[in-house]
């Protein structure tokens, strides 16, 4: 078995070509607090394989399903106050229009075999808010392939690489200083994906990473909302929305999760999800429990697709 890390693509890192702004996405504003400077070139990957790749297509030809006549029970009134300037839209038919959301992010990602992106990460932990992370994201969709690596102040250095089916099927870590009290910065530790370690670091296991994820989850949502379901909770479309993360307005999706429905969420909270302008993604969302604090906040950005991500990159 080779080992993750000791790559040859690794070693040509610095004979990358410009990562110049994506054509596939509005050019990002720093995210609040401020982040590092945007990537260098190196971390892109050698020139020969690591190129702007082409957005998918942005035709939608999905069409939207009819809604379910009947709504789901929403959060009691003590449930946080809303995300300033969320107050949401009022379409003629909600329901078709969060179906049209997702229609438009599963028919656009399903042209995507690869991408390349900046990951804006902060959660809470087991009680406790854990620093700003800045991280480099590849994704390879066949076969299923994750690859982090830490490029702001916390955690730097630190890289995670995880293939199902290969490499035993464990996570493969390098580890930053201060991850392991036994090893130094450097090193290297090979876990199970249900190790206890992993769950110590983050909410969601790797299983859950990257954008596909995101959107399977939110067809679940939608689906459940169109048959009433109470789990879905009440789920609004807030229309277009201005962020600081992104230059053009996006279209967010406010969901009031039930009080039960989320192991990390047992009272219940509320998820904001915002989609891309251009490429109709979700990039975005923000996480608050049931006091309105929050805990979870990703946020996508820099995005190259379909660059021809290969083994040597994970």
């Amino acid at each position: 078995m080779r080992r993750p890390f000791l790559l040859p693509r690794r070693e040509r890192l610095a004979a990358s070509a410009q990562a110049s702004a994506m054509p596939v996405s509005p050019t990002a504003s720093p995210a609040v607090p401020p982040p590092p400077e945007p990537l260098p070139a190196a971390y892109y990957g050698p020139q020969n394989s690591v190129q702007r790749g082409q957005a998918p297509s942005a035709d939608t030809p999905g069409t939207p399903e009819a809604p379910s006549s009947q709504a789901g029970p929403s959060l009691s009134d003590s449930s946080p106050a809303p995300l300033p300037g969320t107050a949401p839209a009022a379409p003629e038919n909600p329901t078709a229009q969060l179906r049209a959301l997702y229609r438009r992010a599963a028919d656009q990602y399903a042209g995507v075999n690869d991408y390349l992106a900046r990951l804006h990460r902060r959660e809470e932990v087991n009680g406790k808010s854990q620093p700003e992370e800045l991280l480099l994201f590849k994704f390879r969709k066949q076969p299923w392939s994750v690859y982090f690596k830490w490029i702001g102040p916390e955690g730097h250095g630190r890289e995670v690489t995880y293939v199902k089916g290969q490499y035993g099927g464990q996570i493969h870590t390098l580890l930053a200083a201060g991850d392991n009290p036994f090893l130094g910065a450097g090193k290297q530790m090979a876990v199970s994906p249900d190790n206890i370690f992993i769950r110590t670091r983050t909410r969601h296991t790797i299983n859950e990473a990257g954008i596909g994820a995101i959107i399977d989850k939110y067809g679940e949502v939608v689906a459940a909302v169109e048959k009433g379901s109470p789990s879905a909770g009440e789920v609004h479309y807030l229309g277009r929305q201005k962020r600081p993360e992104y230059d053009a307005p996006m279209e967010g999706v406010e969901r009031l999760i039930p009080p039960g429905q989320e192991p990390q969420l047992p009272r219940g909270g509320r998820r904001y999800l915002f989609f891309d302008a251009v490429n109709g993604l979700p990039v975005l969302t923000i996480t608050q429990d049931d006091r309105g604090h929050e805990v979870e906040y990703y946020c996508y950005d820099l995005f190259q697709f379909n660059v021809g991500l290969d083994d040597n990159d994970f």
